[in-house]
């Protein structure tokens, strides 16, 4: 990935042209439901901005830690859950630890950092994908470049392009292309036509599944079967002679 810093002595942020510098990190994310991921992510490289080499730049080593909670936009209810492209927004909190450098000016300590971002995952297959990731994280100091002006605290934003592998792996008991964590009827039997929350499907509303149905376009009873009754005298209509009196 790459840092940008915005600070007193310049924004670099999406500016390309800057001096680039690089880092590498690493990540690990716990689903936790659809629409929600907990990550946590660690990083390490340098950090800095140069515009002429010894009057407006600094250049530190940085080491990076965040805990990010992240929402999927393919959470089923926004884009199916399993796309192609799965973009997400993230937020959390971290910090960032400044190494002591003897050339370029700046100043060594941690901050506490509040990143807000977002990104992108395209999925290769159900078990390694690629990933972009943009945070803008704030700090808790302003003074990181050798240079404080009274202006807002330091801020730096990363870039980052890594690959994900899932150790997980999806179970489906019941083989209906819904998995058992998602699945709200996880022993359908097989074959059965199923609804995304993966319980049989009922197109009359009558509370007896299709495949079970005897009359499955019009809704009825449980008695018969899903056949109706209508006037509730306790003789499924087919057989009623007088379907309309009780």
């Amino acid at each position: 990935g790459a840092n940008q810093s915005i600070s007193d002595r310049g924004n670099a942020m999406f500016d390309f042209s800057k001096a680039w510098y690089n880092f590498a990190g690493l990540s690990f994310s716990r689903y936790l439901n659809p629409s929600f991921d907990l990550t946590a992510q660690v990083s390490y490289g340098q950090y800095g901005y140069s515009i002429e080499y010894w009057t407006n730049s600094f250049f530190t080593m940085k080491f990076d830690g965040h805990l990010l909670l992240k929402y999927k936009f393919n959470n089923g209810y926004m884009l199916k859950e399993f796309p192609k492209f799965a973009p997400y927004l993230a937020t959390g909190i971290g910090f960032a630890d400044y190494q002591y450098s003897e050339w370029r000016f700046h100043n060594e300590g941690a901050d506490l950092v509040v990143p807000v971002g977002l990104g992108v995952k395209y999925n290769i297959n159900e078990k390694w994908a690629v990933q972009y990731q943009g945070l803008y994280n704030w700090t808790n100091h302003d003074f990181r470049d050798s240079r404080m002006d009274n202006d807002p605290n330091d801020a730096y934003f990363q870039h980052s392009l890594g690959v994900v592998f899932s150790f997980g792996c999806k179970k489906d008991t019941d083989k209906d292309g819904v998995e058992d964590k998602l699945d709200n009827c996880a022993e359908t039997p097989a074959g059965v036509s199923v609804t995304p929350s993966g319980c049989p499907t009922d197109k009359d509303n009558d509370a007896v599944a299709d495949y079970l149905d005897k009359c499955p376009d019009v809704a009825g009873v449980t008695a018969f079967e899903g056949c109706p009754d209508t006037d509730s005298d306790g003789i499924q209509d087919s057989e009623d002679l007088c379907p309309t009196e009780k």
